[in-house]
């Protein structure tokens, strides 16, 4: 796995093998990651949000080849993380995300919006480890007729995590 440290501001990632990336971000900034591949693609992201920093990384997936992602995010103190996905698919797509929230005041918010032609599986998980954290998704996809198209969207609660806000639309 690639070692990445986000600097502050606007960077593009193009994310073109297999080799998988862990970044740490510990200034505030925007990032595109955007696929591309001749074959298909197996993501694997690791990324920690270190406290106090706000952060947005929006990906665009529009290759033509089978893309499995899986990633990973651990969101510390008052860290403020939004990822986005714009995925126009004419493969097969199997996405899993897990965010951590794992200390007081962090916050998430995962947005997708995906056209698909083929079969597209979704795991989002926010998990609430710490009190006084916030988790909003919202999801949107068009499948073309006759294909299939599964989303789950699971919010946990440890026992601990008092007065955390959660809210879903699917």
């Amino acid at each position: 796995m690639k070692e990445l440290t986000i600097e502050r501001g606007f960077q593009h990632l193009i994310y073109d093998s297999s080799d998988g990336y862990h970044f740490t971000i510990d200034n505030d900034c925007s990032l595109v990651i955007e696929y591309v591949n001749d074959a298909p693609l197996q993501v694997e992201i690791q990324a920690t949000i270190k406290a106090d920093v706000k952060a947005t990384i929006l990906y665009l997936n529009h290759t033509e080849h089978k893309v499995d992602t899986k990633e990973t995010y651990h969101v510390k103190k008052d860290a403020s993380l939004t990822v986005a996905y714009s995925e126009l698919m004419l493969q097969p797509l199997s996405h899993h995300t897990s965010v951590l929230l794992e200390e007081s005041g962090a916050k998430a918010s995962v947005h997708s919006a995906t056209v698909a032609k083929d079969r597209v599986s979704y795991d989002v998980k926010i998990q609430h480890l710490a009190p006084y954290t916030q988790g909003i998704m919202e999801n949107y996809g068009i499948v073309m007729k006759g294909d299939f198209w599964y989303f789950v969207a699971t919010g946990k609660f440890v026992k601990g995590a008092y007065q955390r806000k959660s809210h879903q639309t699917t």
